[in-house]
């Protein structure tokens, strides 16, 4: 089975809609993905209102479109945020139209995420890959033509989009498929044929964009016929989630599947930090669901030296490290209500 991959190349555009000091802002990003028919990429547009106004329920849009030469749109990912319901796909699979039926956009500077499955169909590009935002007509909602749109020139966001054919790294994935079982992520692939393959790790993130390691499955090296591979992630993460495949080769070189989502409605105890490794003064997360109350992390040297602490709260916590040598740390996270806590390996990197 031929893979195509996705080179995402980023143009950071805003797209505002101002009246009533309402500021409704897009932009999209698109996590580089290895796809196939049966595991696609995933295309996100981060959505948020950055203004003093709440946009209300129903009267926003949002239009997406991909390059139908080279990719098209297989549905709506179920991580999308529950405000966003489907307006139109008249177009799929080169576009489609959601609106804020589900809820307001309050002026909270939050991100109110659409995520799209896509895949690639013939090599080709960079082309574009276009996002636009409008409220509604009043013929449509009414109240909703009082809001205005004042700035038409900023009513878009583009990026781009390549799709080209690896070199074949000797895996060739014919399934991957991920579901929940007995409150733990059950994870299974096959491949149709193995070549030089050492083995394949397992990797994790909250929004479809920062990876972290969660386990490892030794590879038979080389194959001609089906093989059959299983992961248990015992400690899933709370609410949706992605998971992908690095499939590495004895040679070091290194291939990525697609991505499966997800949904964990276990609520357990659950603290995952990501990336890992840390890169010094860059961002990082600590996602955090099932706790009461506040809890505190802390940054510790293997023998125990407290270096810095930060305060945690159930979601994603984004925080950063400063002056911190490379090397291998401790993130112990205790429970302020129970005093309860837990401790996890982390590496800090230059």
């Amino acid at each position: 089975m031929k893979k195509l991959i996705f080179v995402s190349l980023l143009i950071i555009s805003t797209v505002r809609l101002s009246a009533q000091q309402a500021d409704f802002a897009v932009q999209g990003i698109m996590a580089p993905a290895i796809v196939d028919p049966n595991v696609p990429g995933l295309l996100t547009v981060d959505v948020f209102n950055a203004g003093f106004t709440t946009l209300s329920t129903g009267c926003v849009i949002v239009s997406i479109s991909v390059p139908s030469a080279i990719s098209e749109i297989l549905s709506v990912n179920p991580a999308t945020n529950s405000i966003w319901t489907v307006y139109s796909t008249v177009a799929m699979p080169s576009a489609i139209v959601l609106r804020n039926t589900g809820g307001p956009i309050p002026d909270d500077f939050e991100f109110y995420s659409i995520m799209l499955n896509i895949k690639g169909t013939n090599q080709g590009g960079p082309l574009t890959i276009n996002f636009s935002v409008a409220f509604v007509p009043p013929f449509t909602q009414g109240g909703c033509a009082v809001l205005g749109n004042t700035q038409t020139l900023n009513d878009f966001g583009q990026t781009s989009i390549t799709v080209q054919t690896p070199a074949p790294l000797g895996v060739n994935l014919s399934a991957f498929t991920g579901t929940m079982s007995d409150c733990s992520a059950l994870l299974k692939w096959t491949s149709k044929t193995e070549t030089d393959n050492n083995r394949y790790e397992v990797e994790v993130s909250k929004d479809g964009r920062a990876f972290s390691y969660v386990g490892v499955v030794k590879g038979v090296g080389n194959s001609g016929t089906d093989l059959s591979y299983s992961f248990t992630d015992k400690k899933p993460l709370d609410g949706y989630s992605f998971y992908r495949l690095k499939m590495i080769a004895n040679s070091g070189e290194v291939e990525y599947s697609g991505i499966v989502t997800i949904n964990n409605k276990c609520n357990p105890k659950a603290v995952r930090i990501y990336p890992n490794p840390l890169v010094e003064n860059q961002q990082f997360g600590v996602y955090v669901s099932g706790y009461t109350g506040t809890l505190k992390g802390e940054l510790m040297s293997m023998s125990g030296q407290l270096i810095q602490t930060f305060t945690l709260h159930n979601g994603t916590n984004t925080l950063s490290i400063k002056g911190v040598a490379q090397g291998s740390y401790m993130m112990r996270v205790t429970e302020a209500s129970s005093g309860a806590n837990e401790s996890y390996k982390v590496t800090v990197i230059k």
